[in-house]
This record gives structure tokens, C-alpha cells and sequence, in this order.
């Protein structure tokens, strides 16, 4: 009887025992000093739990039992004090180490970040990788292939044409360093979403007989054309004035021949008006196909409430004052004024 109990003992309950004892061990090892053999760095999302955090944390390896911690967290009374952010985890980071950790500020703390009004996406493009939040060429590849599901965006996506340009509203914004693309991406269309496409401003767009994003082309050309607040309104009104009833006049801006080449230019020449784009309005009538740039709010509100004039000419000074003309006589007379001492420059775009 005694020796079928030690063979019972050793073949069935002895092995669950050293389990056990192996398996208890492991979880005091993991609590004490984590899973981690080297450096690791470990982003927590905004608004993450501690469910959350111990579901990254054992997809990062930092540690091997998450329900383990989540009970280590309730009984420390620590549960829901975590701040977001980039941490860099140490080897032998235990439970009450990673608590404390995370229940401070990150050391790669969110940066802010401000998009000017008027800049196009090789230019955000490079802000936003300046600022160490996320690759350029990554940003760009993601406005190009990416998908975006927001009302406004619909019909945009045409061959010939980049389908974000303009709707990535210029604001300030806070990001953690690395941010994936898209998250930028998003937080721009949420921010249009919420200052331009309402209710309001798709119903003049309607009352004026244009589409939304008709108006936000339009937009875009005022915001490149104008330096001065008090001339947004009157360039619109020009840009009306020469489209006339049909929409389908020539509006020889020279911002959008600056847009289809990919340069700034202090004066535009002849052969660069015979560059072949449909954002090109000396080749092709009516609005471009496109916006040139992503406007402000004031632009925008321009485009839907301008100035009215008889104006069909404008040339700025080099000092960024806009002078206005009624007549074709009148815009050369201008022009032969303010631009007799002009340096002509490039500039590439987004470099």
C-alpha cells in the first residue's frame, strides 16, 4: 500500500508539484526583474489601461505574465495613473520598476508641432520631419497610397491630381517623436473636419453654385496669391471675375504654373506658362485641377465670402503689397513698376 502511493505520489502529483514550483519561480523572477536581456523602447498610447500596457508589454517581451502584472497593479492601487509616451525600458526592470515608470511623465515627452497656413505637402512633409515625428518620404508615400475615409475627400482621388493637397488643415499640433504617418495624417483631417467642412460653409458653397472642394481649389490659390489679411477677399473676387458665368475662362495664375513645376519663383517666364499640367491655368481654362496648397481658415472663408470688384489683374510688390487693375493697359503699367528691380529666384519646393 505504501509503495503504490509513493509510485502515485512520484508519477502523478510529484511532476504537478515541480511545475508548480518551476512555474512560481518564473512568475517571481518576471515580477522582480521583467523578461528583458537589453534596452527596449516601448511607446504607450494615449488613454491606454493597464490591460492594455500589460498586452504591449508581453508583445514586447518585456514580460513574460500580464495578468500577473495587472493583479501586481491592483494591489499596489496604482491602476489608472499612466502617462503616454516613448519609454525606454532597462534589463531587469521589475513590475514596481515599470509602475513608476510609467506612472511619469515619458522621456521623449509629445512635441508640437506648427503647419503654416499655405504650405503644400512636400513642405508639411519636411516640418514634420525637422521635428523628428515622422519620415518624410514616408509621409508623402502615406498621403499618396493611403486611404482615407472623411466625407470631403470623396471624388478627389484623380489620375493626375495628389488627393490630400489642401486638406491637411495648417495648425499647431502635439505628436510623440516616430508617429506613424497616418496618425498625423488623421489628426489633420479631423482638425479640417471640424474648422472648415460645416454646415455653414457648404451651404454658401452651394449658394455661389461651386462644389466644396471647387471652393477649397480656389482657396488654395488665394491663400499662395495673398501675403496681406486685407487682400485675401479682393483676389478671390478677381479669380471669380475672370471665371465669369461659365467657369471655364483662362485664369493665368501664376502660383499654379509655380505648383505644376515644384518650384517658388519670383517671376515666372513665358516658357514655364508652356508647361504641360492640369494645374497649369495659362494652359488650361477654369479652375486647376487641384488645390495648390492647404489654405488657412481665413482663406478659405475668402473664397466663400470675397470682396466684390471689377478687378481682373492683380501683381505684388516685392514688399508683398498686392496693386489691382481693372485693365490688361493698366496690370502691364503695374507690373513694369514693381517688378523693374526684381531678383529672379528659384526655390524647389519641400527642400
Amino acid at each position: 500500500m505504501k509503495k503504490s502511493f509513493l509510485l502515485f505520489f512520484v508519477f502523478s502529483i510529484f511532476p504537478a508539484l515541480l511545475s508548480g514550483l518551476i512555474l512560481g519561480l518564473g512568475m517571481h523572477k518576471d515580477c522582480r526583474q521583467g523578461a528583458l536581456t537589453e534596452s527596449r523602447e516601448v511607446r504607450i498610447p494615449a488613454g491606454s489601461g493597464t490591460i492594455q500596457i500589460s498586452e504591449i508589454l508581453e508583445e514586447e517581451e518585456i514580460l513574460r505574465f500580464p495578468k500577473l502584472f495587472c493583479l501586481f497593479v491592483r494591489r499596489q492601487g496604482m491602476d489608472g495613473i499612466w502617462h503616454p509616451g516613448l519609454y525606454r525600458i532597462e534589463p531587469k526592470s521589475g513590475y514596481m520598476q515599470l509602475c513608476k515608470q510609467f506612472s511619469k511623465y515619458a522621456y521623449a515627452p509629445d512635441i508640437s508641432v506648427t503647419i503654416p497656413e499655405g504650405k503644400q505637402l512636400k513642405e508639411i512633409a519636411k516640418i514634420l520631419s525637422d521635428a523628428r515625428i515622422c519620415e518624410k518620404d514616408a509621409f508623402l508615400y502615406a498621403c499618396e497610397k493611403e486611404k482615407f475615409d472623411y466625407p470631403f475627400l470623396l471624388g478627389t482621388e484623380r489620375e493626375g491630381r495628389r488627393s490630400l493637397e489642401g486638406y491637411l488643415f495648417p495648425d499647431t499640433y502635439r505628436f510623440f517623436p516616430n508617429t506613424e504617418p497616418e496618425v498625423v495624417i488623421r489628426c489633420m483631417l479631423d482638425r479640417f473636419q471640424e474648422k472648415v467642412y460645416t454646415a455653414e460653409h457648404l451651404s454658401r458653397a452651394e449658394e455661389l453654385g461651386y462644389s466644396f472642394d471647387e471652393l477649397i481649389i480656389l482657396a488654395s490659390m488665394v491663400e499662395s496669391e495673398a501675403a496681406l489679411e486685407s487682400d485675401r477677399r479682393h483676389i478671390a473676387q478677381v479669380f471669380f471675375n475672370r471665371l465669369g458665368k461659365t467657369g471655364e475662362q483662362m485664369l493665368q495664375s501664376c502660383v499654379t504654373v509655380e505648383y505644376a513645376l515644384g518650384i517658388h519663383k519670383s517671376i515666372i517666364s513665358w516658357q514655364d506658362t508652356q508647361f504641360d499640367s492640369p494645374y497649369n491655368t495659362y494652359m488650361y481654362p477654369g479652375l486647376p485641377i487641384g488645390p495648390i496648397c492647404c489654405p488657412g481658415l481665413m482663406s478659405v472663408r475668402a473664397a466663400l465670402w470675397p470682396e466684390e470688384n471689377n478687378y481682373y489683374y492683380f501683381q505684388s510688390d516685392k514688399f508683398g503689397k498686392i496693386w489691382f487693375a481693372s485693365t490688361l493697359r493698366e496690370h502691364i503699367n503695374i507690373q513694369n513698376r514693381v517688378q523693374k528691380d526684381w531678383e529672379v529666384f528659384t526655390r524647389i519646393v519641400g527642400e
